[in-house]
C-alpha cells in the first residue's frame, strides 16, 4: 500500500528572495533604514497581491507612518535601495 502524501499549500501572500539575491555583496551592504524600506515595499507589494509591481504608490509620509523609518531618513534609504539594486523608481513624486 502506498500511503497518499499530503500537498502542502501556501495560503498566504509570501515574498521569495533567491538564495543568489540574499548571498549578495549587495544585499550584505544594505543599511538597516535601506532594508526597511524594502521591507515595506513588499508588504504593500504582497497587500496588492503580488500584481501591482511597477505601480506601487508608497509616499515618505507612509514610510513615516508605519514607524519603520524616521522621515527625515526615507529619501536615503530609498536611494540606497535604488543604487543597490534592489527597487527602481518608475515614477517619482514631487
Amino acid at each position: 500500500m502506498s500511503a497518499k502524501r499530503k500537498r502542502n499549500k501556501i495560503t498566504e501572500s509570501f515574498i521569495a528572495h533567491m538564495r543568489e539575491m540574499r548571498e549578495s555583496p549587495a544585499w550584505r551592504a544594505l543599511p538597516d533604514n535601506a532594508r526597511r524600506v524594502l521591507d515595506c515595499l513588499e508588504l504593500e507589494h504582497m497587500r496588492h497581491g503580488g500584481a501591482e509591481n511597477g505601480k506601487l504608490p508608497y509616499t515618505h509620509s507612509q514610510f513615516a507612518e508605519n514607524g519603520k523609518v524616521r522621515r527625515a531618513s526615507v529619501a536615503l534609504a530609498i536611494r540606497q535601495c535604488q543604487a543597490l539594486g534592489f527597487i527602481r523608481i518608475t515614477k517619482p513624486g514631487g
